[in-house]
């Protein structure tokens, strides 16, 4: 049976934001175009370095609060942690002064997903089986919409893996995106609220999980895949790997709530380390 010490449980919860996340960081290491070396240089004065970051930092926030879609996620980062919110708008302010490409509203909202997944993702293990269970839920409704568009796509967003295609579907599709990270975000807050303590999986949680996968059709390697983090050698097919994704989901869904809640505890606060 597995082993808590071989439990690889870091593609579930917020995995998928991660596969995003690094695709964006791939996309905006555009270079700067060269200055010209042999121009006059006039240095700003300190107020009007002041009024340019002031301006900068306005446009930012209106630009993340201004996108449909992510006008809600938003609104409870502002709110709720302004501290945070400050910092990254400070942080995006100074990348438009130092002259880097605007990014799309879509890899700078990952980005600022990112942050708070960083920060304060950990505190979503402690929220009310609602909330936590609705990360899941999310990610599930993701894989099975990726499993019709694309199946390579459906493993790249399980597996956490940059993919030119995710972030064309993420900028085609926002209300996808803006949809997990809601859940996120809702679950961190829950998470302050209610402060649930729970104990960690029990080796009987995992033989649990595993004999339900059994149950559901998964071969032994499909398995290891995901709770060993073992992958075969050839490896397994898109069609079959994404199939079974969308099993182990939907498995852990139907298991008792207190393994089951243990499960996704340990799996976002796994992530919220990362």
């Amino acid at each position: 049976m597995t082993s808590l010490n071989h439990l690889r449980l870091g593609f579930v919860g917020l995995a998928a934001v991660l596969a995003l996340t690094l695709g964006w960081n791939l996309a905006r290491n555009t270079p700067n175009l060269p200055s010209n070396s042999n121009s006059r240089r006039i240095e700003p004065s300190a107020a009007s370095i002041g009024e340019r970051f002031a301006r900068e930092r306005a446009f930012m926030a209106s630009r993340l609060t201004a996108a449909p879609d992510y006008a809600e996620f938003a609104r409870k980062y502002s709110t709720s942690y302004p501290s945070d919110w400050g910092s990254l708008l400070d942080k995006l302010a100074q990348r438009r002064i130092a002259g880097e490409p605007l990014e799309t509203p879509d890899a700078t909202f990952i980005e600022a997903l990112r942050d708070l997944r960083r920060s304060r993702g950990v505190v979503a293990a402690k929220a009310s089986a609602p909330a936590l269970s609705r990360i899941f839920e999310t990610q599930a409704a993701m894989l099975a919409a990726l499993s019709v568009l694309d199946r390579r796509l459906c493993v790249d967003f399980l597996f956490g893996q940059p993919s030119q295609g995710i972030l064309d579907l993420a900028a085609r599709h926002p209300g996808l995106t803006a949809r997990i990270a809601n859940a996120a975000i809702d679950a961190i807050l829950d998470g302050n609220a209610n402060n649930i303590s729970r104990g960690a999986p029990t080796d009987s949680d995992f033989d649990l999980l595993e004999a339900g996968l059994r149950s559901n059709g998964l071969s032994k390697p499909e398995i290891e895949v995901f709770l060993d983090g073992r992958h075969p050698d050839p490896p397994l097919p898109d069609e079959r790997l994404c199939e079974a994704g969308i099993t182990y989901l939907d498995v852990m869904k139907r298991l008792p709530e207190e393994p089951r809640l243990r499960l996704y505890a340990l799996a976002v606060e796994l992530m919220g380390r990362m």
